[in-house]
C-alpha cells in the first residue's frame, strides 16, 4: 500500500527537523582555538583554563616557578590562573549558547485530543510548525554568526589587554627591584660616608656642621631606600595578583635586570594603520554594529509577516480517518 500524502509530509518534516537540529553544536572549543590562533599561542594554553584550581600549586607549576619567569612565561601563567581570563572564557561559552539558540528552529508543537469513549470516541492528532521561524532562519543564522565573531574578537581583545597589563606590571616590578637595589647601595655608601665623617670630626679635620650634613644625608638615603623597598613589595604583590599567585605562593622570581629596549622606530601613520587593522576591540565594535544593522533590517522586513504557522491534523472516529492541513496567521491588533 503506497504511503499516504499526510505520512509523506510528516516524514519530510521529521527529516527537516533532524537536519536543522543535528548540525548545530556549541562551538566553544572552536572559539577557544580561534582565540589561541589570533593570539599566536598554543590552543592547549586556553583549553584547560576551567580546570585550573585556586588552591595549592600543582607539581608542574611549582617546578616552573623554580626558575625566574620571563615576560612571555608570565603572560602564559596569567592566562592560565587569572580569574579575569576565566570570566572572559565563560562569556565565550555564553556567546556560544546564544549562537546555538539563534541557529536552531523553534520546536514543533504536537497536540492530541480525545472526545467520547468506546467505539464512538473521536481522536485528533495535530502538528504545528512555525513557518515564520523557518523563513527567517537563514538571516538569523547570519546575524548569530556575526554576534559570535564579535564575542570571539572581544575575548581576544580582553586577553591582549590582560597580556599588556601583565607585561606592564612585570617590567614595573623589574624596575622596582633595580631601583630598590640602587637605593640600598646609595644608603650603604651614605652611611659609610657618615661614619668616616664622624672619625674626621673626632680628629678635628671637619666641623660640626659638615658632620651633621653627612649624617643627614645618610638618614635621607636610608629613608629613600625604605620607600624603594616598599614600592618593590607593592609591585611584587600587583604582579602576583595578575599571575593568579597571590595567596598561593611566594616562591617565584623574575630576572633582576631590565632588558634593553627594542630598537623600533615606526612612523605614527604605520602605528595608526596597525591599530585599525589589528585592534580586536575595534573589530568587535564593528561586528556588533553590523549585527545590530542586520537585526534592524530583519525586523523591518519581517514586521508584516508576524506569526505564520503550518498545521497538520489527523482525525479518527471509529474506522473513519480524515487528514487535514492548514495555515494560521497572527493578526496584529
Amino acid at each position: 500500500m503506497p504511503p499516504q500524502p499526510f505520512l509523506k509530509t510528516r516524514l519530510m518534516i521529521g527529516l527537516l527537523c533532524a537536519a536543522l537540529m543535528g548540525c548545530a553544536q556549541l562551538p566553544v572549543e572552536q572559539g577557544r582555538a580561534s582565540v589561541a590562533e589570533r593570539l599566536d599561542v598554543d590552543a592547549a594554553a586556553l583549553a584547560n583554563v576551567d580546570e585550573v584550581s585556586d588552591g595549592p600549586l600543582d607539581p608542574a607549576l611549582r617546578a616552573q616557578l623554580e626558575q625566574p619567569l620571563s615576560a612571555d612565561a608570565a603572560v602564559a601563567l596569567a592566562w592560565r590562573n587569572s580569574p579575569r581570563v576565566k570570566a572572559a572564557l565563560a562569556k565565550l561559552g555564553l556567546a556560544a549558547a546564544d549562537w546555538w539558540q539563534e541557529r536552531r528552529p523553534r520546536n514543533p508543537v504536537i497536540s492530541y485530543a480525545q472526545l467520547g469513549n468506546g467505539e464512538a470516541r473521536e481522536r485528533t492528532l495535530g502538528l504545528q510548525w512555525a513557518l515564520t521561524d523557518l523563513l527567517l532562519l537563514p538571516t538569523r543564522r547570519q546575524v548569530a554568526e556575526q554576534d559570535w565573531r564579535a564575542a570571539t574578537a572581544a575575548v581576544v581583545g580582553m586577553l591582549q589587554d590582560e597580556a599588556t597589563a601583565v607585561r606592564r606590571d612585570y617590567y614595573h616590578y623589574q624596575a622596582a627591584i633595580q631601583v630598590a637595589a640602587m637605593r640600598a647601595a646609595v644608603a650603604d655608601a651614605a652611611q659609610l660616608s657618615a661614619d668616616l665623617a664622624e672619625r674626621f670630626h673626632r680628629a678635628g679635620n671637619i666641623s660640626e656642621l659638615q658632620l651633621a650634613r653627612e649624617q643627614a644625608n645618610a638618614i635621607e638615603a636610608r629613608h629613600e631606600a625604605a620607600q624603594a623597598k616598599g614600592r618593590r613589595l607593592a609591585a611584587r604583590m600587583a604582579l602576583a595578583e595578575r599571575l593568579g599567585l597571590a595567596g598561593r605562593s611566594n616562591r617565584w622570581s623574575v630576572p633582576e635586570q631590565l632588558p634593553l629596549p627594542a630598537a623600533l622606530d615606526l612612523p605614527v601613520e604605520a602605528l595608526l594603520q596597525q591599530a585599525r587593522e589589528q585592534r580586536q576591540d575595534l573589530l568587535a565594535a564593528r561586528l556588533r554594529l553590523d549585527s545590530a544593522s542586520a537585526r534592524w533590517r530583519l525586523t523591518r522586513r519581517s514586521g508584516w509577516l508576524d506569526e505564520l504557522e503550518l498545521e497538520l491534523e489527523r482525525e479518527r472516529e471509529g474506522s473513519e480517518r480524515r487528514d487535514g492541513i492548514g495555515l494560521g496567521l497572527a493578526l496584529p491588533l
